[in-house]
């Protein structure tokens, strides 16, 4: 079972501001963005991660980790990426990746209420198991710009459902150009399970997305929406 755990780096939290930008691998000037000292500020990091957990697949295949990683960051409503947070607000830097157990980049994510936050990517190799990438979103930046009440139900936190059909969106983004095994959607699931262990009981702990061939193994084809060409979605929704 996938013991993968994403360690959040400083624990930091970032402002949502209500502002529309530039996203992509477009240049974005200062003045269109947060404040670069309010988007470094480190307690404006701290939190758990609302996260998009991705396997890709077997571990060492850089050349699908980085079209994903390419593909994701060239999801219209996120800007960046940048290699640190000083990086902020410059020329989005070429994403690489490398041998190394986890590497971040972080950026900006544009919601659908026009309110943009911070957020990161994270990549992880597991030596012996799978390349995950994951966008994260730290719960202390949420709660600059929603009423978050905790544990996070459904029920009392009414930004969770949109911000879930959002990773949805992205998930489907990365899939429609690069293949992947499994995609986990909610608060801290990487190292939850992983596709060669995901059992239905799983599928009651989060939000997930299943390529075919895996929703038809589990025999959950037919209690899925499908939301993209050979792409399932199962699990908790919040609406």
């Amino acid at each position: 079972m996938n013991t993968k755990k994403i360690q959040n780096p400083g624990h930091q939290r970032l402002p949502f501001d209500s502002m529309r930008h530039t996203v992509g691998h477009n240049h974005v000037s200062r003045s269109e963005l947060v404040e670069h000292a309010t988007f470094n500020k480190a307690e404006n990091w701290h939190g758990s991660y609302y996260e998009l957990c991705i396997e890709l697949g077997p571990s060492g295949h850089d050349d699908r980790l980085l079209a994903a990683l390419r593909r994701l960051w060239s999801f219209p409503a996120l800007g960046g990426p940048w290699s640190d947070r000083d990086s902020f607000g410059t020329a989005p830097c070429e994403v690489t990746v490398s041998g190394d157990l986890h590497h971040f980049y972080y950026g900006t994510l544009a919601k659908l209420d026009a309110d943009t936050v911070g957020c990161l990517t994270c990549v992880a190799r597991e030596p012996d198991g799978s390349d995950w990438l994951d966008l994260c979103i730290p719960t202390g930046m949420l709660e600059i710009v929603c009423d978050i009440q905790y544990p996070l139900y459904f029920e009392s936190n009414p930004w969770i459902p949109p911000l879930n059909s959002l990773f949805v969106d992205i998930a489907n983004h990365v899939h429609a150009e690069v293949g992947f095994r499994l995609a986990i959607i909610g608060e801290e699931t990487s190292g939850l399970t992983d596709a060669a262990s995901l059992t239905k009981t799983d599928l009651e702990r989060g939000l997930f997305l299943l390529p075919e061939t895996l929703a038809r193994s589990l025999g959950v084809e037919y209690q899925s929406q499908l939301c993209s060409q050979g792409l399932y979605r199962i699990g908790i929704t919040g609406g």
